[in-house]
This record gives structure tokens, C-alpha cells and sequence, in this order.
């Protein structure tokens, strides 16, 4: 399967997947549309138990979402209904309930919505360069994705408010601290441990896949309600003037842009307010 944003490579019963909207695997319509497909075709595929999501970009995992198109679908009338969860939330929600095992392999930034769906994925790997961030707070809006229900969850209530009312990257061992990641691995060795992980787990009965997952789940709360309230919030937020005005600055201050987003985010939230 090859598509625009995603190049897909099957191999004893795991897919690679990486993505590729460069320059900042940049959460556009194209790549929601992609992920979408994606989620439907693992899901039901018989020949796949285990994803592993990896990026063609250089120094991106998967950012954000495309802020301008947040105000396009807005003006279009396109959030009118916020009784049942959003594209982008159900198709966190099905990489993090479906019978297989989902991978993130990050060397890169993963912020926003990337944050949200290396939180939603069954285990993150990362390289000591990899950064995550709920930068939303910068826009004046909330996780409307997921982030937040997800990060209570694996770094409770005190972390969580941390990272979405600081909006800063964090890396490294921090990482694993907050629940963004496994384990952080040197880059030499970071491949080789994710093929071998996900070579073992495909090489098991896939029924005894899906239970022993299902049986984890089941352990956990239900962050479905949270996340529609969420969702809800992130709706009312984005027709607030403050997010049209920060988004403003954001893209004049280089938001979007690989050279830009190179910029420590708490460096850049002081650039936001001052504007």
C-alpha cells in the first residue's frame, strides 16, 4: 500500500509505516484522511498483528495539526455536531482498541495531535533526540484530541497539568516519566530492538495477541466520555477570537515551518505573548 503521506511495507505480519509530509509531518486533511484508512485496513487485515509507525521526515515524528485548516473546517460549519467523537479522536481510539499491537518509533518531535497519537499507540520507542509536547495552550485552545484523557492516564493528574498548561517540549527520560515513551534507546540501537520486538510479538498466535491486549484494556477507564467533552471544549475554544489571534502569531513567529518549529516551544510561547 502506498499512499501520498503514508509509504506502507508489510513483512511477517508487521506493517512499516512511515510517514511523510515534509517538511514537519504537518496533520493536514490529507494525512487524517490516510491515517483513517489505515486504522480500517490493520484493523481487519488478517495478515498484520503488529503497526510500527516511523517517520521519512527528518526531525518529526508527526506534528500538529494544520492550525489554518482548524479555522477552514471552523468557518465551514464543519463542527456543528459534537454529540459523538471527532474524525481524528476515532481514529486514535481505533489504533488504541483494535486487536493488534501499535509501535511508535520516535526520533523526532511529536507534538499537539503527534503528542496525542503516540499516546494513543500501544507502546513509543524513542532516541534521546525524540520530543513531545501538548503545545495547544500556546493557541489558546485545549487537547481536543485526546492528549489529555491519555496523559492522566499514564503520568496521572499533576503531570498532565503540567504538560498541557505548560505547553513544553520534554525529552529523554523525562519522556518515559510523563508516559510519552517505553524507553528511550541510543539511535544505533533504537531500530534494531523495535524490528526484534515486533518480529516476536508477530510471530504469536494472533488470538492470544488480541486477548492479552483486550485484557489490558480492561483494566483501564473509559476515556471516551472525557475525550467528547474534550472535543467538545476544543470546538468552543477554536471560535474564541484568542485562537485566531495566537494562531496569528504563531505563523508569523515561524509556526509551520521547519525552521520555525526548530524553536523551543517555552522560547516561543514568550514570543506569542509578547505579540
Amino acid at each position: 500500500m502506498e499512499t501520498q503521506a503514508l509509504n506502507v511495507r508489510t513483512k511477517d505480519g508487521v506493517a512499516w509505516v512511515a510517514i511523510g509530509n515534509p517538511p514537519i509531518n504537518l496533520i493536514d486533511r490529507r494525512v487524517a484522511m490516510e491515517l483513517d484508512a489505515l486504522s480500517r485496513r490493520v484493523a481487519e487485515a488478517d495478515d498484520i498483528r503488529v503497526v510500527v509507525f516511523e517517520s521519512a521526515a527528518p526531525d518529526y515524528f508527526m506534528s500538529h495539526a494544520d492550525f489554518g485548516l482548524l479555522q477552514q473546517a471552523r468557518d465551514a460549519g464543519m463542527y456543528a455536531d459534537t454529540s459523538t467523537l471527532s474524525f481524528y479522536q476515532q481514529i486514535l481510539e481505533r489504533f488504541r482498541t483494535m486487536p493488534k499491537v501499535s509501535i511508535g518509533m520516535v526520533e523526532g518531535r511529536a507534538r499537539g495531535g503527534g503528542a496525542e497519537f503516540a499516546l494513543a499507540l500501544d507502546m513509543v520507542f524513542a532516541s534521546p533526540e525524540a520530543r513531545f509536547s501538548q503545545m495547544e495552550i500556546l493557541l489558546g485552545i485545549n487537547p481536543g484530541g485526546g492528549g489529555a484523557q491519555y496523559l492522566a492516564r499514564k503520568a496521572g493528574r499533576s503531570r498532565a497539568l503540567e504538560l498541557c498548561l505548560g505547553g513544553a517540549d520534554v525529552g529523554g527520560e523525562l519522556a518515559v516519566a510523563y508516559g510519552y515513551a517505553n524507553r528511550v534507546l541510543p539511535k544505533a540501537e533504537l531500530r534494531p530492538f523495535v524490528e526484534g520486538l515486533a518480529r516476536r510479538i508477530a510471530s504469536f498466535p494472533a488470538d492470544a495477541i488480541a486477548v492479552n491486549k483486550t485484557n489490558i484494556l480492561a483494566a483501564e477507564s473509559d476515556p471516551a466520555p472525557g475525550m467528547l467533552d474534550a472535543y467538545q471544549k476544543f470546538v468552543g475554544l477554536l471560535g474564541a477570537g484568542e485562537f485566531d489571534r495566537r494562531t496569528a502569531a504563531f505563523m508569523a513567529a515561524g509556526g509551520q515551518t521547519a525552521s520555525g518549529e526548530h524553536e523551543d516551544l517555552a522560547r516561543l510561547s514568550e514570543q506569542l505573548a509578547a505579540r
